[in-house]
């Protein structure tokens, strides 16, 4: 990665750089610029609006507390929060996706990568700053960069999803057969199926009839005085219509007020 534009980054920056830290957060700030972020003010608002103006320099006040930094970048109009905390001697940087909440980190000894706050090039301020950038770019920005593209291309690959259960199982009318001769049903066991289960293979009484001319009702135990093509489920199994005189005799003294 060339490193273009940083000490154009440092010079503007000279006279806000009070510590290790700020200037460590300078180069972090401008790695994150050279992969595409963009910086959109100071705070943690994970929300972005249309007043927001990313620019590739650091923001006003952007280093005002000094020790907890909270920077906001965009990429593709996601927000990510730039959070560093210093502790002693260290800086543990965590940069936040806004959208899905995971968070990527890395630790600096700021004392140590950093060994000066003045100077003209970014050689002058960093030790070894190719291995800070390296570190910066797989531990920050490679993490979010894949994470993104994942969520892309899953987006893309998997086919739009219909959740609607109807449409999950659509009801086909089944084709028309002679069931008297089906040798898998049971008339007495499939009767009134088709009230419970509209995919089953009996029938319902709920339903239009279910007849066809050239086989007769479907429905076996079909009285004759039933008309033909109505729906009928008999009342038991022995195709009794009417019921036992016994039925409908009242019990013994059913007329006593004194019982």
């Amino acid at each position: 990665m060339s490193n273009f534009g940083i000490d154009l980054l440092f010079e503007t920056q000279k006279g806000n750089i009070n510590s290790e830290n700020d200037a460590l957060i300078i180069v972090i700030h401008w790695v994150l610029c050279k992969s595409n972020f963009r910086s959109v003010g100071v705070g943690d608002n994970k929300i972005f609006s249309d007043e927001d103006r990313p620019t590739e320099l650091l923001p006003q006040g952007w280093n005002q507390n000094q020790t907890s930094y909270t920077l906001r970048y965009t990429l593709n109009k996601n927000i990510y929060i730039l959070y560093g905390i210093v502790s002693d001697d260290t800086l543990m940087i965590n940069l936040l996706d806004a959208k899905t909440l995971k968070t990527v980190g890395l630790v600096f000894k700021a004392k140590e990568v950093i060994k000066s706050k003045v100077g003209m090039t970014l050689n002058d301020y960093v030790n070894d700053s190719q291995t800070i950038i390296n570190k910066m770019n797989e531990d920050i920005v490679k993490p979010i960069l894949d994470q993104n593209s994942e969520k892309r291309s899953g987006s893309t690959s998997r086919a739009p999803r219909n959740d609607d259960p109807l449409l999950v199982r659509p009801v086909v009318p089944p084709a028309y057969q002679d069931r008297r001769i089906d040798p898998l049903r049971d008339p007495l066991r499939d009767i009134g199926r088709g009230d419970l289960d509209p995919f089953g293979r009996g029938g319902g009484s709920i339903f239009q009839p279910e007849f066809r001319p050239e086989f007769g009702p479907i429905n076996p135990l079909r009285p004759p005085g039933v008309p033909p093509g109505a729906r009928y489920d008999p009342p038991n199994p022995f195709r009794r219509l009417d019921p036992d005189n016994d039925h409908l005799r009242p019990p013994p003294g059913y007329d006593d007020m004194f019982m």
